[in-house]
């Protein structure tokens, strides 16, 4: 029986091939989290998305259709396992993210492999393969995939057995030659990874899959899929290998497969190196005396033994002389993957301009990596500040400001502030005492004396507004006017948003300053509730949670407010979606509004069972739908391969199973229904299983 509804699938597909797009579309608005490009060349795949560290590669070639390959990403937000990478596909790879319950089958017109045929006994279909040449810098080549399908789990141990494999080709550092080998293997055995070798149904291997569509899975189409599995290899370092990864449809053209390749996981474990400084401010630069470089060693993984990394050591600075003796090697411990050296520049106290430390590394017996440190000299710092001045009850700039040394700067002042400058408004004269260091923990102190003479300002009186309001500020007692906030002028029209003190400077025959406040009240909180749902012809009460002046109004207009506007909590009985707004007045004549929306639906029902045996028991007999408020119906039943079997036009009227008189065989129809409410048009399409 699988045999035969597995061959009726193709006709199936190909009457609803206009589906799976209006489906995508949706999937893909309710369950972004997986992303697919399929703009980037074969090449662009594997030296920009699957290759990382520890490889060169050269020779890409693909075959296979242009919708078949690209590259994932999102992955995070799914049980994937995986968050970016390289996925092939037997069928369209677009299709890979939404809802399990999503079907994707799809016939590529391209045809077997050679080394795929040779892992399977059925015939190959709809092959995808990408090849390219690769140089190790170690002994071992690796990389993290999962294998998918759709189909899982019906078609285990059955002649649907879709197929795909790593096959690597090269000189074998045991003895002879890989030719083809396949490193798609499960974890501990020489079994390849299939979907009679990893299943929930036999089971084999279950501790390798999960049951995608036994979860209801929401992120990936496929039935079922692997754990993260990690392919791997023996080579020999520097010679250069070939591999083919490839996927087919086993037995037929449908029911797609994928495989999906991690992001920068190929890979073979040689070292990197990074350089960090360890004042993280500055983070390009070593600093006499005062920030060193930490250069690091680390491998992809762990070896289980030793590995000593050799550099050679040259640039303008002097080993020992101007930084921190070091020597010309370093070695990683057995079971770490990292090490650091420390490059600590001496503060000598002489201008020597940029200095620099080059390392030539010996990464892997083919590879070297070069790392340029720089040290700057570490200048002493300067100080400067302003003048000693006196006011006439006024207000004076005073300021700090650094030079030299290594910036930035900080300045802590002995009334607290932490500013390069600030206002000082003193009723006797104060001694203001800096303090200022650099980045590096230079400090240099002094001061400046604000003297306190006569006051001849006045500011006018305080004033109130509420946020986002504005008021006009009056000055007197002099001829020339400077507000802090840099109006020249008597009168300063103030926009604050919080409650502010203004200075004015006032020069007359004695120069003065003088303060005003301007009180800032806040806004009332104003909250409509959250956004609600109502029936066509159904009432709603409208809420806001403060108290005040209250006027509502409503986009588009509801003629159910007349009356109302001021109310706190009108009745509406709104014919369409409606935002409505409150605005609310308080005591001190603030006021601010919120909004909530009170969307109309359509509340009739329609049900549509998923299976019916139409055996004569008397219970569930018929497939028929089930529904309320339904004026009118158009229902349509199709068999997997297009035939349409049933039509009718009357709720009430259900399907007996039966074709031209005859039970039809058991299995999965497709069903397409058209129907309207009151207010809407709906169309459901779905499959109903006949037993």
């Amino acid at each position: 029986m699988k045999t035969s509804i597995h061959y009726k699938k193709n006709k199936l597909i190909l009457v609803f091939k206009l589906m799976p797009v209006l489906f995508m579309f949706l999937t893909n608005e309710l369950f972004a989290q997986l992303v697919i490009n399929t703009t980037m060349t074969p090449t662009q795949l594997v030296q920009n998305v699957l290759v990382g560290t520890g490889v060169t590669i050269s020779n890409v070639t693909y075959s296979g259709i242009n919708s078949s390959i690209g590259s994932f990403s999102g992955g995070g937000g799914t049980n994937l396992g995986l968050e970016s990478g390289v996925i092939m596909s037997t069928g369209d790879v677009s299709e890979a993210p939404g809802p399990v319950t999503f079907f994707a089958s799809n016939t590529n017109g391209t045809f077997s492999d050679p080394q795929l045929a040779a892992l399977i006994s059925y015939a190959i279909n709809d092959a995808a393969v990408l090849e390219f040449d690769f140089i190790p810098e170690s002994d071992t080549i690796k990389f993290r995939y999962v294998f998918g399908s759709e189909e899982y789990p019906e078609y285990v141990s059955s002649s649907f057995n879709d197929v795909f494999g790593f096959f690597v080709t090269g000189p074998n550092p045991s003895g002879g030659n890989y030719s083809n080998k396949n490193i798609a293997l499960i974890p501990g055995t020489t079994l390849p990874v299939t979907i009679d070798n990893i299943n929930n149904v036999t089971p084999s291997y279950p501790q390798y899959y999960i049951d995608n569509e036994g979860i209801g899975g929401t992120t990936i189409v496929y039935d079922g899929f692997t754990t993260v599995l990690t392919a791997w290899c023996l080579v020999t370092p520097c010679v250069q290998y070939h591999i083919k990864i490839a996927i087919g449809d086993a037995g037929d053209s449908s029911y797609d497969s994928a495989v999906f390749l991690e992001e920068n996981s190929f890979t073979s474990n040689s070292v990197t190196v990074s350089t960090a400084y360890s004042l993280a401010a500055v983070d390009t630069t070593a600093i006499e005396g005062c920030s060193d470089a930490i250069v690091s060693f680390v491998l992809s993984d762990p070896l289980t033994y030793p590995l000593t990394v050799n550099y050679t050591i040259s640039g303008t600075a002097t080993n020992g002389v101007d930084y921190t003796n070091i020597s010309n090697s370093v070695v990683i411990p057995a079971g770490q993957d990292s090490v650091s050296i420390i490059i600590s520049p001496f503060l000598d106290g002489i201008t020597e301009g940029t200095e620099t430390v080059v390392l030539i590394i010996q990464t892997s017996p083919c590879a070297t990596d070069t790392i340029t440190i720089q040290i700057i000299d570490n200048i002493t710092l300067s100080l400067a500040t302003s003048n000693d001045t006196m006011i006439c009850g006024g207000q004076a700039n005073v300021w700090a400001s650094a030079s030299e040394g290594m910036p930035p700067y900080t300045y802590i002042w002995s009334n607290g502030a932490s500013t390069s400058n600030f206002i000082a408004s003193p009723v006797v004269t104060t001694t203001y005492i800096v303090t200022a260091n650099d980045i590096c923990s230079a400090q240099l102190v002094d001061s400046v004396i604000v003297s306190v003479g006569s006051d001849a300002a006045n500011a006018g009186p305080d004033a109130e507004i509420c946020i986002g309001g504005t008021t006009t500020l009056t000055a007197s007692g002099g001829n020339t006017y400077n507000w802090s906030n840099g109006i020249n002028t008597a009168t300063n029209m103030v926009s604050p948003l919080v409650t502010t003190t203004y200075y004015v400077t006032v020069t007359s025959q004695c120069p003065g300053y003088d303060t005003v406040v301007v009180f800032v009240n806040p806004l009332p909180t104003v909250y409509t509730g959250d956004d609600t749902t109502v029936c066509y012809g159904d009432e709603a009460t409208l809420t806001v949670n403060s108290n005040g002046i209250y006027l509502w109004s409503a986009i588009p207009p509801d003629p159910s407010l007349n009356g109302q506007e001021t109310l706190k909590n009108p009745v509406v009985h709104p014919e369409a979606t409606t935002t409505y707004t409150a605005t609310v007045t308080d005591t001190n004549n603030c006021s601010n509004a919120d909004m909530s929306v009170i969307t109309v639906k359509d509340c009739s029902t329609f049900y549509v069972p998923n299976a019916f045996t139409p055996n004569a028991d008397g219970i569930n007999d018929e497939f028929k739908v089930y529904g309320e408020g339904v004026s009118s119906i158009e229902f349509k039943i199709f068999s997997r391969w297009g035939q349409m079997v049933f039509e009718t036009k009357d709720i009430n009227e259900g399907w007996n199973g039966k074709i031209n008189g005859k039970l039809a065989p058991a299995g999965v129809y497709v069903y397409k229904i058209s129907y309207h409410t009151a207010k809407k048009f709906y169309k459901v399409y779905g499959h109903v299983v006949l037993l």
